[in-house]
């Protein structure tokens, strides 16, 4: 999140080759502070998408509202370009995270049982593992460099900074958001074994 939004903030300056170091360091500090705020908004949801999936009583239903939000903030997120949308953006992603950890093990024991909860959430969870690996992989792979900027102090060049396109990244993430969302819809929970399952 910090570095995209290092990105989007220094985009309209990409058409220059040069940033001051201060105002890079006012960019910079507002993106390490949007990880805290995407945290907040993760923890939240972890407490508000049980009660609003309490309160509908439907967790397939809840989930299918999650992925639209998703959805929709991740392909809509390369035009967040002001900080308060940005966060917004962002911060909805981080509440529906959250709120995704919350419901898959409640979701598994609705499907399964509990007997073996732990269990069956684990398998489920690999995929969170493989996700973890494979994300970041294909991320690089969709981002493209858009520019270079020189980051000036007292005249001399300090460091260099990419600015980024992410567009490509949150095209795909907003399409799999999509994709999750009409197969939630035909998840339905194994007819048991044995009569004492």
């Amino acid at each position: 999140a910090s570095t995209i939004w290092q990105s989007f903030a220094t985009n309209t300056a990409a058409a220059g080759s040069a940033l001051d170091a201060t105002l890079f360091d006012v960019i910079t500090t507002a993106g390490a502070a949007s990880v805290s705020i995407i945290a907040i908004f993760n923890a939240v949801g972890r407490i508000a998408w049980g009660k609003i999936s309490d309160s509908l009583g439907n967790r397939i239903n809840t989930l299918i509202i999650m992925f639209v939000i998703c959805a929709g903030a991740m392909l809509f997120l390369n035009r967040l370009t002001t900080y308060p949308l940005f966060i917004i953006g962002t911060g909805l992603i981080g509440f529906c995270f959250g709120g995704f950890l919350a419901l898959y093990p409640a979701i598994i024991a609705d499907f399964f049982g509990t007997k073996n909860v732990g269990a069956n959430y684990g398998i489920l969870f690999t995929g969170y593992g493989v996700a973890g690996i494979f994300g970041p992989w294909l991320q690089a792979k969709l981002v493209e460099k858009a520019a270079t900027l020189n980051i000036l102090k007292e005249g001399a060049v300090t460091a260099a900074f990419d600015v980024i396109n992410y567009r490509t990244a949150f095209i795909v993430s907003g399409v799999m958001c999509v994709a999750a969302l009409f197969l939630i819809k035909f998840a339905k929970a194994p007819a048991p074994k044995f009569a004492n399952d």
